[in-house]
């Protein structure tokens, strides 16, 4: 939520009686902490100030920006309850409001409900986004407002709805994608990614050829890694691959890549990202002549019907044996990387093996796949 400043407010409340002179001092006080940057002072003032103007020979317009203010501050601190009846005092009173300052209240509003109660979330979003005039909302926020249809979708899984607000969060996005921030750029990707993927699901219902529904699915998820891809190459882009946010995405992607047949899952995600990966035994003409390609099942990700993927690096010796090998990644963390590496150590080639560069190392990409 992007705070205004709304000083017009001392515009109403200047002539005071003696009744109303502690709401005048309550707005004071909210001023000076927001001046110091004092978020939880901000909060009990602006709260304060809300409660106290609601007997107050107060307008609309002056109404709707203190309680625009209190459940701004109130979210901010974690009182949802405050925020979530506040921000629908000023969503019902803004309709005087010019049509971005409405959208940003209607878009508090929906995000209010978020820690209460996502089929409200849901359903608050899409009143403000039948309700506004969107032709006059400026880009970044109708693709925030869209963005928030899409959030509360998912998590109603609510899949065409969400496929809906993604793909129009995601073309307002387009417009200007300067406009918001990493987190929010990053936040909006991945959900137009979770609704693209999920549309899979919808086909399942519906769809008597197995074959279609193999290639849709597969299409649904091809197509939701070049959303997964654009968040991640955000995160590289300013220097934060190692944030765990784009680590969870970057696995989350080479798992994406491998269920939407793109094969080598890790080396498609890296090759997009244009990062460097280890070779192939085939590019030496190698040949796998013993050992499983993939072993059996690991027992604890069995157990908890767990799907996932390990990344696994070796080398070989001279008579194509696996020399060493190496826990590349591996996700969820701890359940696959150890039972493929030891499937990886018991490969044995033939072919090009005298010459040193065909000895590695090789990488290899392992899944391991209990539902689909």
């Amino acid at each position: 939520m992007k705070h205004v400043l709304l000083t017009a407010v001392a515009l109403a409340l200047a002539p005071m009686s003696a009744a109303s002179e502690s709401l005048g001092d309550a707005y004071a006080r909210y001023q000076a902490a927001q001046a110091a940057g004092d978020v939880a002072e901000a909060a009990d003032a602006a709260k304060v100030t809300w409660q106290l103007a609601q007997n107050a020979a107060l307008g609309p317009m002056e109404q709707m920006m203190l309680a625009y203010n209190a459940g701004y501050y109130a979210a901010m601190v974690g009182e949802q309850d405050v925020a979530q009846t506040a921000l629908t005092q000023a969503w019902e009173k803004s309709s005087a409001a010019d049509d971005d300052f409405r959208a940003e209240i209607g878009l508090a509003w929906s995000q209010s409900y978020a820690e209460l109660n996502d089929n409200e979330a849901l359903r608050a979003s899409r009143e403000v986004l039948s309700t506004l005039d969107l032709d006059g909302v400026s880009s970044h926020l109708r693709a925030k407002l869209w963005n928030e249809c899409a959030r509360a979708a998912i998590a109603n899984n609510r899949h065409n709805r969400a496929n809906v607000c993604a793909q129009e969060a995601h073309a307002a996005y387009l417009e200007n994608p300067d406009a918001l921030d990493l987190a929010e750029s990053v936040g909006l990707l991945m959900n137009v990614g979770v609704a693209t993927e999920n549309q899979y699901r919808r086909v399942t219902r519906y769809g008597d050829n197995n074959l279609v529904y193999l290639e849709t699915r597969q299409q649904a998820r091809a197509d939701a890694l070049d959303y997964y891809v654009q968040a991640l190459k955000l995160f590289y882009d300013n220097d934060m691959g190692d944030h765990p946010t784009a680590e969870q995405l970057f696995h989350r992607s080479v798992y994406v890549a491998g269920q939407g047949g793109l094969g080598d899952g890790y080396r498609y995600v890296r090759d997009a990202l244009g990062m460097e990966t280890s070779g192939r035994p085939d590019t030496c003409a190698l040949e796998r002549v013993r050992g499983d390609r993939r072993g059996a099942y690991p027992n604890r990700a069995y157990d908890h019907g767990m799907d996932g993927f390990a990344v696994i690096e070796f080398t070989l010796n001279t008579e194509g044996r696996v020399a060493s090998t190496e826990i590349v990644a591996q996700w969820p963390e701890d359940y696959f990387g150890e039972a493929t590496e030891n499937t990886v150590s018991r490969w044995r080639y033939e072919g090009t093996l005298d010459d040193p560069d065909c000895l590695g190392p090789f990488q290899t990409t392992q899944y391991y796949w209990l539902t689909d």
